[in-house]
């Protein structure tokens, strides 16, 4: 993984506050991106951005054999993505680019991602806001975004080479042809 924020079990109750990683380049991983998550609940980080990072799988995996699984980032306030891309991802089948559970406040900011099945899962995600390019998406359902329980907020979503889905209650999405 390029990044690894969890919980610390014992002292649950202590939470990382204003985490800014830039300038991050990764290539060829095989497994998740991040993960920023803790099964026992509660907020782990509170403002974490993320900027100029550039993720690329250079072609490598199948559907069956993903380069990338996802972008996986959960209870996390004030979470903001900046000039993120995800280039030439291969994901499994069904498995979305960007994966979000429980957080409050996201941003996206000039983010891109190209290829994988699906673009964004949203989970109990509030204040979501910003612009993102999501192209050549190839599941047989191209969500740009789906969203599950209580979701809020405004994005834009440019796409291309695919005709989008939007999944999402309480999200208003504008959707943009390249």
């Amino acid at each position: 993984r390029v990044l690894a924020i969890t919980r610390n079990t014992r002292h649950p109750g202590l939470f990382a506050a204003n985490v800014t990683v830039r300038n991050v380049t990764a290539d060829t991983i095989r497994d998740r991106l991040s993960e920023v998550s803790h099964s026992s609940g509660g907020t782990i980080v509170k403002g974490l951005t993320l900027e100029d990072w550039t993720i690329g799988a250079s072609g490598v995996g199948t559907a069956d054999v993903p380069g990338i699984l996802n972008f996986r980032l959960f209870r996390v306030e004030d979470l903001t993505l900046r000039r993120v891309r995800l280039e030439a991802i291969r994901t499994q089948t069904f498995h979305y680019g960007w994966s979000f559970e429980d957080v409050t406040g996201l941003t996206f900011a000039n983010c891109f991602q190209q290829g994988g099945q699906r673009g964004i899962s949203a989970t109990r995600v509030t204040g979501i806001s910003g612009t993102i390019r999501i192209d050549d998406l190839e599941a047989a359902t191209k969500h740009v975004l789906r969203t599950i329980g209580t979701c809020s907020g405004a994005l834009t979503v440019t796409h291309a080479g695919y005709t989008p889905v939007v999944d999402a209650t309480g999200v208003s999405v504008t959707l943009v042809a390249a």
